[in-house]
């Protein structure tokens, strides 16, 4: 969904793919492909949407929705929303692309997600 989107609107997209794949709930809802755009701002509000995280809260209550989700192949800014998304501690999952000739960062990314999966709940890495 766009930007700008209500938490309604999230929770009815996810209500319909539920529908539309015959399930009764999703395991992990992506925010897909942080860091196509190259404004750098942009991007994190796409990625720290409040409206999003609230209806993900909803859908977790509810029982719809498992897991958050973040991913980023690039090519800009990736390893710096993907620290974001760790530092966040809205995300279960991350997806960086991992390319330590393209994306040297990587590794702190994935160090931090670890150092906080060690610090707090157990979650998905």
């Amino acid at each position: 969904l766009p930007m700008g989107s209500s938490k309604e609107e999230y929770v009815a997209s996810v209500e319909q793919s539920l529908e539309r794949l015959g399930v009764d709930h999703l395991d992990v809802v992506f925010v897909h492909a942080i860091g196509q755009d190259d404004d750098f701002a942009a991007e994190k509000a796409r990625m720290l949407d409040p409206q999003m995280l609230a209806a993900m809260d909803i859908l977790k209550k509810r029982g719809l929705a498992n897991h958050l989700a973040v991913s980023s192949h690039g090519p800009y800014n990736m390893e710096k929303l993907m620290l974001e998304a760790v530092k966040s501690d809205h995300f279960d999952v991350i997806m960086p692309a991992f390319n330590f000739m393209k994306f040297p960062g990587v590794g702190e990314v994935i160090a931090s997600a670890s150092n906080m999966l060690k610090a707090t709940k157990p979650r998905l890495i």
